[in-house]
């Protein structure tokens, strides 16, 4: 797994050789969640990183807490999806009900 996102909140310094950088963050993991900088002039090609290096318990857990934060995500995206479905058939029960009182009462 080799990627690397930017931030909202990407931070622009200058590279070593006077143009701008961007801060990244990597997903690797080896380096999950340390930032980088990485030059935006191609030419360039200057990569460093900006946070220091962690350690090897740090890299031995996080991926896995990484993973776990995940998966529990796509469950709770599963379950936002079921409640959102069964509200709708309790909107649609509610009317089909509040019609029938209506028919009953009124017709």
């Amino acid at each position: 797994m080799s990627h690397s996102s930017d931030n909202s909140n990407t931070r622009s310094r200058l590279c070593d050789c006077g143009h701008l950088g961007t801060v990244k963050t990597s997903w690797t993991n080896d380096n999950p969640r340390r930032r980088f900088l990485i030059c935006e002039r191609i030419e360039c090609g200057k990569f460093k990183w900006w946070d220091p290096p962690m350690c090897s318990r740090s890299k031995a857990i996080i991926p896995g807490l990484l993973h776990r934060l995940n998966r529990h995500e796509d469950e709770m995206a599963k379950v936002e999806l079921k409640m959102k479905k069964y509200k709708r058939a309790c909107l649609i029960l509610s009317y089909v009900l509040l019609l029938q009182l209506v028919w009953i009462l009124f017709g």
